[in-house]
C-alpha cells in the first residue's frame, strides 16, 4: 500500500532506511550484513556503491561526523578483513590510485595500437 503523499521511490528509501536502523541497533545483524556484503559483492566498485549509501545513513545517525561513523564501523566490525574492506571502499583514492586510473587507459590504448 503506497502513501498518496510520498512518491514510490521516497517511500522505498524510507523503508530501506527503517530496515537499516533495525540492523544498526543489533550488533550481530550489523556484523552479518557487512560480512555478507563483502562476500557477495567481490567487485570493489559494487561494494563501494553499496557502502557509500550505508555510509550516508551512518552519517545521518552520527550527525554528519565522518570519524564518528567510521568509529562505529570499527566498533561493530572489529579489527577484521571485513572492516578493512568496508573502510577502504569508502575512502578517496590516494595518489597512486589516481595515477593508476590515469595510466590504465593509456596503457590499454597502446596495447590496442600495437595489435
Amino acid at each position: 500500500m503506497t502513501s498518496p503523499l510520498l512518491p514510490p521511490q521516497k517511500e522505498k528509501f524510507l523503508g530501506d532506511l527503517a530496515h537499516f536502523l533495525q540492523v544498526h541497533c543489533d550488533p550481530v545483524l550489523f556484523k552479518n550484513l557487512y560480512r555478507y556484503l563483502c562476500y557477495r559483492l567481490s567487485a570493489p566498485s559494487a561494494l563501494s556503491d553499496v557502502t557509500h549509501q550505508l555510509l550516508r545513513w551512518e552519517l545521518d545517525f552520527h550527525d554528519q561526523d565522518r570519524s564518528e561513523a567510521l568509529a562505529c564501523w570499527r566498533l561493530h566490525l572489529g579489527s577484521s578483513e571485513v572492516c578493512r574492506k568496508v573502510v577502504r571502499s569508502v575512502q578517496e583514492p590516494g595518489v597512486m590510485g589516481r595515477f593508476y586510473d590515469l595510466w590504465m587507459p593509456l596503457k590499454d590504448k597502446s596495447r590496442m595500437a600495437i595489435r
